[in-house]
């Protein structure tokens, strides 16, 4: 039997049944509580996997927290953790049953009219995507590919797109102060940072450089996976 309780103005949803994981969501009435819970358990008797009908905020927090459960914890400084919580902040409050191909174009269009770019915009889509499939599969819940589905309508829109070639250089003045304000906080950046801007190695093939990697004599340096 499910359990329905009441927390602050908003209603819980808790269903437990041996041999599954425990599946729970949130709701602002309780009748949406209790037919969500039916729906649960008629999906566990009939021996599919329950739809997932939680708020999306809720389910992006599901993500972090497999992540962090997996061994794999999201940075709070990482891109990552900026797109889930433009997500979240953008369409957290919509069920995760509501997201349609035309519900993730009207916000495609939305961040487009912010300045987000195609391809910043197709970068957020994939994370969406990407915590959908991972945390369905790790709930056990079915989750429709929304995301594969809007992929060509967002295209032909030319809302999502690759990224675009970049040629502008920093002037000597902004890298001037770059680097000043490097020096003063992390000299070992600075100089990763002066060594990039003459060579043009990307952060990784930098970080890769090991002392074993540089010959003083020959004033060389072996980049590796170039």
């Amino acid at each position: 039997m499910a359990s329905i309780q009441q927390i602050g103005k908003r209603w819980r949803a808790l269903v437990r049944r041996k041999g599954h994981r425990a599946l729970c969501s949130t709701f602002d009435s309780k009748r949406e509580a209790e037919a969500w819970a039916r729906q649960v358990e008629a999906s566990i008797d009939a021996g599919k996997a329950p739809v997932a009908t939680q708020l999306l905020s809720r389910l992006l927090s599901e993500y972090r927290r497999m992540r962090a459960e997996l061994g794999r914890p999201i940075s709070p400084t990482s891109n990552t953790h900026y797109m889930l919580q433009h997500l979240d902040e953008d369409l957290g409050q919509l069920h995760v049953s509501d997201l349609t191909p035309q519900r993730l174009a009207e916000w495609a269009r939305m961040r487009k009219e912010q300045g987000a770019g195609g391809y910043t915009v197709n970068m957020e889509l994939s994370a969406l995507g990407t915590a959908l499939r991972h945390t369905g599969s790790f709930l056990g819940l079915q989750i429709p590919d929304v995301v594969g589905a809007a992929r060509p309508l967002l295209h032909y829109a030319q809302l999502i797109g690759g990224g675009a070639r970049r040629t502008r250089r920093p002037t000597e003045d902004e890298l001037s102060a770059l680097l000043g304000w490097l020096d003063k906080r992390n000299p070992i950046v600075a100089d990763a940072v002066r060594v990039a801007a003459v060579v043009g190695l990307r952060r990784g093939e930098l970080a890769r450089i090991m002392w074993a990697d540089l010959d003083e004599a020959k004033r060389a340096v072996l980049v590796r996976q170039r």
